[in-house]
């Protein structure tokens, strides 16, 4: 005959171990959704934010091409270079403003 120290609460045994279960499911989770977040955070700071020597250096160079103004790109064919304001404005005054 049992006594009552050898009846398991069989009710009592599931339920702790499936909130065990699905406590450490959620922390497993969690743990997985903060790594991701940290390590997108990490990319974008040191790769993406960060422009290369060799980009920096093109933008610089091209941005000097263009505070030159009004300059040859190929004299020979009769080409020139220019910023799209200068060059609208040219436009704007051979056609005369009138909008047509």
């Amino acid at each position: 005959m049992r006594t009552e120290a050898d009846k398991t609460d069989l009710h009592n045994v599931v339920t702790y171990g499936l909130v065990f279960a699905l406590g450490l499911v959620v922390s497993i989770l969690a743990l997985e959704i903060g790594f991701h977040l940290v390590k997108r955070d990490q990319f974008e700071r040191k790769v993406v934010a960060v422009a290369p020597a060799e980009l920096l250096a093109l933008q610089a160079a091209q941005q000097g091409v263009l505070q030159q103004g009004v300059r040859w790109v190929d004299g020979n064919a009769g080409l020139v270079g220019m910023p799209i304001e200068t060059a609208m404005d040219a436009v704007v005054r051979r056609h005369g403003g009138d909008g047509e």
